[in-house]
């Protein structure tokens, strides 16, 4: 996994264990990815962001 600061400009990886019931990493399902019920993120300034559903 690999943790990103836009903002400060620094990133880091992190070793993370597969879980084998996880239905991400385990069974591959990234409904996430879909967008389907997910939060949208918008600029509500120049270092604001605003998260609704």
């Amino acid at each position: 996994m690999t943790w990103l600061d836009l903002w400060g400009n620094t990133f880091e990886a992190i070793s993370v264990a597969r879980q084998p019931d996880c239905p991400n990493c385990g069974e591959h399902h990234f409904t996430f990815l879909e967008g389907a019920g997910q939060a949208r993120p918008s600029r509500v300034g120049p270092r604001h962001v605003q998260v609704t559903k």
